[in-house]
């Protein structure tokens, strides 16, 4: 190999070099773009999570502050406040069903947790149905189980779901509500 030769062959092994640490580069910009991005929808679920549980207490607290104040004039059957006011909290789980569905969408993950929901949703309305059955005119018997009903089926939803995507939201935890300052606007 001639001297020409090797300073070709080396000026040409440095230009591959730097094509290679372009390369990193744009590949290196690109994992923090997409961890950037994960950043935010964490901090957005994260977010939505507090809405959910201010929600959650306004809309029991709405309930409450009706059922002590026009009770009697809206029903009239004693002993069902205690009912209506746990109902209310079981079907509060509303909202977070929602950020779970949303959620498990976006990282296709959601096959066995729509097949559990379809599951969970025959077994409340079957639970529903055999106490109707056994215990006929009974609201004492019909109000615990379709209050114990929707709470498992909601705590149920929102368990396989934190279950299936348990890595990535360790992954992202430190995501602080900060980092959707920018797009707050836009969502909120």
């Amino acid at each position: 190999m001639s001297t020409r030769d090797f300073l070709e062959l080396r000026e040409t092994l440095n230009k591959k070099d730097k094509e290679i640490l372009g390369l990193k580069d744009q590949i290196n910009a690109h994992e923090k773009g997409v961890l950037d991005l994960k950043d935010k929808l964490f901090a957005l679920v994260r977010t939505c999570l507090r809405l959910s549980i201010i929600m959650l207490a306004v809309s029991v607290g709405v309930i409450c502050l009706m059922m002590y104040t026009g009770y009697d004039h809206f029903i009239h059957r004693p002993g069902l406040t205690g009912y209506v006011i746990c109902y209310s909290v079981a079907a509060g789980l509303v909202y977070f069903n929602s950020i779970s569905r949303g959620v498990l969408r976006l990282y296709f993950r959601f096959r066995i947790t729509s097949l559990i929901e379809i599951i969970m949703d025959t077994l409340e309305t079957l639970a529903v149905a055999i106490v109707i059955w056994k215990f006929p005119r009974n609201l004492d018997a019909f109000f615990p189980a379709i209050i114990l009903a929707r709470f498992v089926n909601g705590a149920i939803l929102n368990f396989m779901a934190y279950a299936e995507l348990r890595s990535e939201w360790a992954a992202h935890s430190g995501a602080a509500p900060e980092v959707i300052a920018e797009e707050r606007k836009d969502v909120f």
